[in-house]
């Protein structure tokens, strides 16, 4: 699971969760903001990149835990319930592997989408220059 397929797998997930809750196309909060896609640093430009620094620190967190076994557990696929509740991740017993940690990831990833949907967008921080974070 620690391969560049399972990488891709884990950016579709959350993708495709964004999109259910904020009714956005996700690829819009990727370059946003100090912390919205790969890395983050400095201070988080608006309450949206706050919701990317708080979702790089849930997984920060769990690749430190013993939670999730190996450093590379960030992207392992995980699944939540599509009905009514596409926040609603699956219990850690659903999985054959690493349930717990599965199921942790997806709830960091569900905290970031709902977050993405409380705030505004702006776009002025889209692609935002990272050497002023």
């Amino acid at each position: 699971d620690g391969s560049a397929n399972a990488t891709k797998r884990d950016i579709l997930s959350f993708g495709l969760m964004v999109r259910r809750v904020t009714k956005k196309n996700p690829l819009r909060y990727n370059n946003y903001g100090c912390y919205c896609g790969i890395g983050g640093k400095g201070t988080p430009v608006d309450d949206l990149d706050k919701c990317c620094k708080v979702h790089d620190k849930c997984y920060g967190k769990l690749q430190k835990s013993k939670v999730c076994p190996f450093k590379n557990a960030v992207y392992l696929f995980w699944y939540y319930t599509v009905e009514n509740k596409p926040t609603k991740c699956k219990p850690a017993s659903y999985y054959w592997a690493y349930g717990k940690c599965r199921q942790r990831l997806c709830e960091c990833d569900a905290t970031a989408a709902k977050c993405f949907k409380k705030r505004t967008y702006h776009s002025k921080y889209k692609k935002y220059d990272r050497s002023r974070c």
